[in-house]
Order: C-alpha cells, then structure tokens, then sequence
C-alpha cells in the first residue's frame, strides 16, 4: 500500500471540538510533527480524539461510535509549540482527527503533518 502525507490546519479552537482530518477507510493516520501556535492572552490546553464511526456488520446495523483520546497538550500564551515524530511516537489514527480546546479561541492556530498507510 502506497503512503500519502499531507498536513492539515485548525484556525479557531472550539470547546465544541473541529475536525482536522478525516481518514480514507482502510487507512491509518501517523502524525509526523504538530505545532500549536497560540498566540492568544491566555495559556490553551488542546486534545486530540480519534472518533470511529464502524461500519455496520452481521446483525448489528448501527455501532456505536467511539471517542478515543489521543493526547492532551498545553501551550503557554504568546508561544509556540513544536513537537516532532519523536515527541509524537506512536499517535494514530484510524477515523477523524477532531480537536477539542478548553476555550474557543481564533489566536491558536495547530497544525499537523501526517503520513496516511
């Protein structure tokens, strides 16, 4: 199977949650690097969830979807974060990458550079 990269940009944190990604089925995301810009008055802690919605099999017409949680950061006011594949080892992704903040916000920018198997 071939390997895809790209990245992906949230501009405007939510409590709501966003989605950053959504992944092709049968594929997985491996994140390469994140960087979480805030730029913003106030320190903002962000989580990442990977939510899978399976699809429906022998008997069972709608499963449930799952919330997993992938990783929870905080990056101080007026600072940017830059993690790479050594700091982010090991988070996958198998349904869509939504990110969750515990403020809105326009003035914390993330980004992430992914590899899709």
């Amino acid at each position: 199977m071939a390997t895809v990269t790209g990245s992906a940009i949230i501009g405007t944190l939510s409590t709501g949650g966003a989605t950053l990604l959504t992944i092709p089925t049968n594929m997985k995301a491996k994140v390469k690097s994140m960087i979480i810009d805030n730029q913003s008055a106030a320190a903002k802690t962000v989580n990442l969830r990977d939510t899978v919605a399976p699809d429906p099999y022998d008997g069972v017409s709608s499963p449930t979807t799952q919330y997993l949680a992938r990783g929870q950061w905080t990056t101080p006011k007026g600072l940017t974060a830059n993690m790479d594949k050594n700091d982010l080892k090991g988070l996958e992704f198998i349904g869509t990458i939504d990110v969750y903040a515990d403020a809105t916000d326009t003035a914390c920018v993330i980004t992430i550079n992914y590899e899709l198997e």
